[in-house]
């Protein structure tokens, strides 16, 4: 018989996501939320561009970093939920250990445009070497925690984009929120 603190409870946890846009966005990606296996990576979709010139849009991510454990079990350092600045979360680990970036405020392992000679030791980017066509790119074996577990959870920041070619004012550039990247090793 199944019940409360029997063996046989099952607890199912399923996160949902809302989307918080305008009816018709400059930038759309499709899904919104991409789920990704941290172990072997892999790339997202294309992002959609309306009333924009594909060869002048670049995207970038920036800024405002966080990691949340969906199974909130606390389970090694991949439980620990919280942004890159924070000491001892996931994010934390990530950046000074998985991709050897020991300023914890620089966006270097989540951007393409930090430089493009070292994207192979990036968690993740959005790649834009082909114009017009930028997709999320996840790198395998990035998101794993000090005691080899992968991440189970979402990781959301805050990109920008240019519409006039020029990547060098990126930083600045329209902010955008609308991908999520949702990690789990079942994807």
């Amino acid at each position: 018989m199944a019940g409360k603190d029997t063996p046989a409870e099952v607890a199912i946890v399923t996160p949902v996501f809302f989307r918080n846009q305008p009816a018709s966005p400059a930038v759309f990606f499709n899904p919104f939320a991409v789920k990704i296996n941290p172990r072997t990576g892999g790339d997202g979709p294309v992002a959609t561009l309306n009333g924009i010139t594909a060869s002048q849009f670049a995207m970038d991510a920036r800024r405002n970093f966080f990691y949340l454990d969906i199974n909130n079990d606390g389970l090694g350092d991949t439980g620990i939920s919280g942004a890159p600045a924070m000491a001892n979360t996931f994010l934390n680990h990530l950046w000074i250990t998985r991709c050897g970036v020991s300023n914890t405020g620089e966006k270097d392992p989540l951007s393409y445009f930090a430089n493009t000679s070292l994207l192979a030791s990036r968690a993740g980017y959005i790649d834009n070497s082909t114009a017009g066509s930028v997709f999320l790119k996840v790198n395998p074996d990035k998101f794993v925690d000090a005691s080899g577990n992968y991440a189970r959870g979402i990781l959301k920041g805050q990109y920008t984009y240019v519409t006039d070619g020029l990547t060098a004012n990126i930083n600045n550039g329209t902010n955008f929120n609308g991908l999520i990247i949702w990690l789990d090793e079942s994807f």
